[in-house]
């Protein structure tokens, strides 16, 4: 079976280096010239972080899950780029697949916001694995196919390989938002 579906590498590409560039000028925020101390007597700063939208630097706890959270995008990413051209093999599509399920490993470990200003990020995130997981499945009918296949098969193929494209598309899409989501964050707070 030949798939070919690649056309959301270009805007994975730019997301990634995107990402890698807000990541190498990202400087700690209490550092910053002109922000002014947080003022004596006030709740801790991952106390009033915990509402959505709420600007300002983020908190330590913050900060790390964010970091967490670029490093699995950029891994879940590369496991997004599958085999290119050619006929894919029953062991390709299989291993594609689970490269795609680590998405939702990946978030498990990563585990939930810890405020809820980061809660819309996590929410996206688990959006991009539900879509993987189903390109994982349609790999999986895939791998499965016989070697010849009846026109009843062959159209089953033909929209298991549409289902790729779709889901890793989609994937790929809500990736780079997520990935511009997380640079507002930790620039802005919002």
């Amino acid at each position: 079976m030949t798939l070919h579906a690649r056309s959301s590498s270009a805007r994975y590409a730019v997301a990634v280096g995107a990402l890698l560039l807000v990541t190498s000028c990202d400087t700690d925020s209490g550092d910053r010239a002109g922000q002014a101390p947080a003022p004596t007597g006030t709740a801790p700063a991952s106390a009033s972080a915990d509402t959505a939208g709420t600007p300002g630097p983020l908190t330590e706890a913050e900060r790390a899950w964010v970091l967490d959270a670029e490093v699995l995008i950029l891994r879940v990413g590369q496991a997004q780029d599958g085999p290119t051209g050619g006929n894919l093999t029953d062991a390709q599509a299989r291993a594609q697949a689970k490269a795609l399920r680590s998405c939702r490993t990946g978030l498990a470990d990563l585990g939930d916001a810890p405020t809820a200003r980061l809660a819309p990020a996590h929410t996206l995130f688990a959006s991009v694995c539900r879509r993987y997981d189903q390109a994982a499945a349609c790999y999986i009918t895939i791998a499965e196919a016989p070697e010849v296949v009846s026109r009843r098969q062959a159209r089953k193929l033909t929209e298991a390989a549409d289902c790729v494209t779709a889901a890793a598309t989609e994937g790929a899409t809500k990736l780079i938002d997520l990935t511009e989501m997380l640079s507002s964050l930790k620039t802005t707070g919002r």
